[in-house]
C-alpha cells in the first residue's frame, strides 16, 4: 500500500519540483487535553512528522493539506472535541457528545513556512478514550504546492 501511495504521489503533476512531503500516522489510544501522539507511522516522506511528539514540522514552505480522524470508544455519556492546530491557532475544531464508538474527522488546507508546526490536540474530554484496530485515530498530511 505504501508503494502505491508513493507512486501516486511522485507521478502527480503537483510535485514537479521533486520535493515530496507526505505522512500518515495512527494510534489506538488517545489522551485528550494534550497533543495527540500518533505513534505508528505508515508513511513519512520528507520526515516532517515526529511520532514521539505528534507534531508535523514543515520541511519546506508551501500549501499543505491535513486531515485527522479521532475515534473514541467510551462506555458512558461523554462530550469531547479536538482541533487541528497550527502554532497555537486552531484551524479546525470538531466537537461531539454521546455514547460509545464515535469518530469525527476534519480536513484543512493551510500555508506553512519552513519550520512551522501542525498538530492535533484534544480540547475537551470527560475521560481517556481508546479505539480498536478497526477504528483507529489517524493524522495525515501532504505538501500540495511548494511556494
Amino acid at each position: 500500500n505504501i508503494l502505491v501511495i508513493e507512486v501516486l504521489i511522485t507521478s502527480s503533476p503537483l510535485f514537479t519540483d521533486g520535493k515530496i512531503v507526505a505522512f500518515h500516522a495512527y494510534t489506538e489510544n488517545i489522551f485528550l487535553d494534550d497533543i495527540f501522539v500518533f505513534g505508528e507511522t505508515t508513511l513519512n516522506i520528507g520526515d516532517g512528522y515526529n511520532s514521539e511528539t505528534g507534531e508535523f514540522t514543515a520541511p519546506v514552505q508551501g500549501i499543505y493539506l491535513f486531515t485527522a480522524t479521532i475515534c473514541q470508544r467510551l462506555y458512558m455519556y461523554t462530550w469531547s472535541s479536538f482541533s487541528i492546530t497550527k502554532e497555537d491557532t486552531e484551524l479546525f475544531v470538531y466537537a461531539t457528545s454521546g455514547r460509545n464508538n464515535q469518530c469525527g474527522s476534519g480536513i484543512v488546507f493551510t500555508a506553512l513556512t519552513l519550520g512551522e508546526r501542525v498538530w492535533v490536540n484534544g480540547t475537551t474530554l470527560h475521560q481517556r478514550s481508546s479505539s480498536t484496530p478497526d477504528q483507529r485515530s489517524l493524522f495525515s498530511g501532504a505538501l500540495i504546492h511548494k511556494t
